[in-house]
């Protein structure tokens, strides 16, 4: 059988193939992605055009791009985080991605949180609109870890067995109420007290419960984040204060100029 094509190729078959896929509009992916210009070489600035043209363009040239990497005998997953966070404008361009003719062989998953997404959401009208045009899209709800599943989390990233993390789990399911993401926050927080240590010579993570349990873990995740804020200098709490006046999202250099100005 002929020799597979790896897709992957960064080498002159990638080149050609970058520049096969993407004809006139190479010069609009390496003003987006500068990087490229070392596979694609030195570009002319793209012409000028109108605003909707312009992201028209934008969008055939990304979906040629990705052409080259999504293909039957390997196919592209991409994981997009935080989607309750993303603009109409970001949306639409996610949308075309699964309707364009150009793009196949593509899985797109995308992670949200859906206290956060209401029936207005921009995010909620294009999935119904997915549903709508009979596109395959699936919804998964995650709940929290029961104790099971949380104690092998523990026992992987602690890299020792199964039954010897129960203790140290159960009290983690406790004050975490099976959050993945508070589970995290807890095991830092044990290892910066020295409270969860790796022994060189044992070549494993070991931890004491009575100690844990004498000195005692915060009864929530925002005691957890608040007791590490307290521990941050008085100039860093002061700028966490300030950014939170601004919102969730912000440039540094406007935090940089209100933090001056406050």
């Amino acid at each position: 059988p002929p020799p597979r094509k790896d897709h992957r190729d960064t080498g002159e078959g990638g080149r050609r193939d970058l520049r096969k896929a993407l004809g006139a509009n190479a010069a609009v992916m390496v003003d987006g992605i500068p990087d490229l210009v070392d596979l694609l070489g030195e570009q002319p600035p793209p012409p000028e055009l109108p605003p909707a043209a312009s992201l028209n363009r934008l969008q055939l040239a990304f979906h040629q791009f990705m052409s080259v990497f999504a293909a039957e005998e390997h196919p592209m997953v991409l994981f997009l985080d935080d989607l309750q966070w993303a603009d109409s404008a970001s949306l639409s361009f996610i949308d075309s991605l699964t309707s364009g003719p150009e793009v196949l062989h593509l899985l797109l998953l995308g992670a949200f949180r859906d206290n956060e997404v209401g029936p207005a959401h921009p995010l909620t009208v294009m999935l119904h609109e997915l549903r709508k045009a009979e596109a395959p899209v699936h919804e998964l709800h995650l709940e929290p870890l029961p104790g099971d599943a949380l104690n092998r989390m523990v026992a992987d990233v602690l890299r020792r067995e199964y039954d010897d993390c129960w203790g140290l789990s159960q009290l983690l399911l406790a004050r975490t109420g099976g959050n993945p993401f508070f589970l995290v926050e807890f095991l830092k927080s044990l290892h910066s007290s020295k409270l969860l240590e790796f022994c060189e010579s044992g070549k494993r993570w070991e931890w004491s419960l009575d100690s844990i349990r004498t000195l005692g873990l915060p009864e929530n995740v925002v005691e957890l984040m608040v007791g590490k804020i307290k521990r941050l200098d008085r100039a860093t709490q002061q700028a966490l204060q300030v950014a939170a006046c601004i919102g969730s999202r912000f440039e540094l250099q406007l935090l940089a100029l209100v933090t001056v100005r406050a």
